[in-house]
């Protein structure tokens, strides 16, 4: 959404923050889901040691069209 923003490092600094904070509250996993399609997202993810684990869900809620979710995991320990 905001093209002069990406690859700053901001998202990476701001996804490391979460998982340290998931970790202290406990988690030794996590997950997000994904447009389908999303390579941008997707590429993000994987950079930051996520991985799609094959599971996959349709958001459809009041969309004109039904759009695919893809799960990606990562081990927090």
């Amino acid at each position: 959404m905001y093209p002069d923003h990406w690859s700053t490092g901001v998202g990476a600094s701001l996804i490391r923050r979460v998982e340290q904070e998931l970790r202290t509250a406990g988690h030794t996993d996590a997950y997000v889901w994904v447009l389908t399609g999303n390579k941008r997202a997707i590429g993000f993810y994987e950079r930051q040691g996520w991985r799609a684990d094959g599971a996959s869900k349709i958001a459809d809620e009041g969309s004109a069209r039904a759009l695919v979710e893809l799960r990606h995991t990562k081990p927090l320990s």
